[in-house]
């Protein structure tokens, strides 16, 4: 099995204590027969700005195109291949980010899903 990683985008940001970037992710798979699968996420990198810990999350993936069977592919989640940053509460670390498409419109807000987070940043580093 072969997989490789294509950022679609990536975004800055900073809260009161750390740097960070956001990235919509999407993972090509390949092998053993059929096609070529696209696994799509959002994934974070931190770092705090006094002590310098660092920290990487990765939501949850979901399969967009499946490899072997076009009736699964999620068609309805094409579109969305850019990354959105909100700061929901500065001084308490509180981000989301989400998949949006070319017009900054999220797939869906409010859930976790591998087009959504929303993070404590505070939390991850414990």
């Amino acid at each position: 099995m072969t997989r490789t990683t294509h950022i679609d985008d990536s975004l800055s940001g900073e809260t009161k204590d750390y740097s960070f970037v956001a990235k919509k992710c999407e993972d090509h798979v390949w092998g053993n027969g059929g096609g070529i699968a696209w696994e799509e996420y959002l994934s974070i990198d931190a770092v705090h700005k006094t002590t310098k810990k660092t920290l990487m999350k990765n939501s949850a993936s979901i399969t967009t195109r499946d490899r072997y069977n076009s009736q699964y592919d999620l068609h309805d989640r094409w579109s969305y291949d850019y990354v959105k940053i909100n700061v929901l509460d500065n001084d308490k670390n509180i981000i989301e980010i989400m998949a949006v498409d070319n017009k900054g419109k999220p797939y869906l807000t409010g859930c976790s899903d591998a087009f959504y987070m929303k993070l404590n940043l505070d939390e991850l580093v414990k």
